[in-house]
């Protein structure tokens, strides 16, 4: 069984701009798609007894190496869709996709990732220490989760970017079809530089301009080349007792810098900016 979530790309799913994406509205066979649909309920039921579940519009996450440890999801179809999307292969079927921009943006970090792909270490499992992920040259994390009910209309993260150790970043969406609450993702284009603070989050929202949602939606994939100008949000979401159900897809580098939100002098701007505002 094709467990690969890019089985159905083509180059008409795949855009430059504001920043290289690709968006596949039918991911992967409807087949598959309902059986993996079908063990997300053992997903979400696990989230029940956790803290936090009771906080609304939360996003509560297993990362790879403890979804992989637990006994429970031993037999699902997920384990092994985990392992395929952390691997090496995955990873170069998304080089090949995004090859040309990334050259383009990253061309210092095309040239020197293009000259690892036979190291034993190219590749492993994120770890929550960034001194083992250096070691390997990439590293990749699968993260089934979920927002949780919404008991008030809110948006779970305003305008921002990832984290600058992030090369490609993916969201592959289970949304239930009686779910009509929102929590759409909307990707920007910037007039200007832009500023950040705190979780790169943009400071200098008004020079935004929305270039595109992408609707809250079943069996739909977006991955994304991570920079500066990756600008997203997720829409507010409506009073729900349904949950928001998504896998993010990871790659990250702690051995190579792609860019710098110089946080410090941008936390300043931020400070004076709200005096003014005041």
């Amino acid at each position: 069984m094709n467990l690969d979530c890019l089985q159905n790309f083509s180059r008409q799913n795949y855009y430059p701009e504001p920043f290289p994406h690709l968006i596949i509205k039918n991911a992967i066979n409807i087949e598959l798609y309902s059986k993996l649909k079908e063990e997300y309920n053992l997903i979400i039921n696990s989230f029940k007894n956790h803290n936090d579940y009771s906080i609304s519009n939360k996003r509560l996450q297993f990362n790879s190496l403890d979804f992989l440890s637990d006994k429970k999801f031993e037999q699902t179809l997920w384990r092994q869709f985990i392992l395929h999307h952390t691997s090496k292969n995955f990873f170069l079927k998304l080089l090949e996709i995004f090859s040309c921009d990334l050259e383009k943006i990253y061309p210092k970090f095309h040239k020197q990732i293009s000259e690892k792909f036979d190291d034993m270490n190219f590749i492993g499992l994120r770890k929550n220490n960034s001194l083992q992920n250096s070691s390997f040259h990439l590293v990749s994390d699968c993260q089934p989760g979920i927002n949780t009910p919404v008991l008030t209309s809110s948006s779970v993260r305003g305008p921002h970017v990832d984290n600058p150790v992030e090369i490609f970043g993916g969201l592959f969406y289970l949304k239930d079809p009686n779910d009509d609450a929102g929590g759409d993702l909307e990707i920007y284009k910037i007039k200007t530089k832009p500023l950040f603070v705190n979780k790169a989050e943009l400071l200098n929202i008004e020079d935004l301009e929305l270039a595109k949602t992408v609707k809250y939606s079943e069996n739909c994939l977006f991955f994304f080349l991570n920079t500066d100008k990756s600008i997203h949000s997720i829409t507010k979401r409506k009073k729900t007792n349904y949950t928001r159900n998504l896998v993010n897809i990871i790659f990250e580098t702690y051995k190579y810098k792609l860019f710098d939100l110089n946080y410090k002098k941008n936390i300043i701007l931020g400070f004076l900016k709200k005096l003014i505002d005041k």
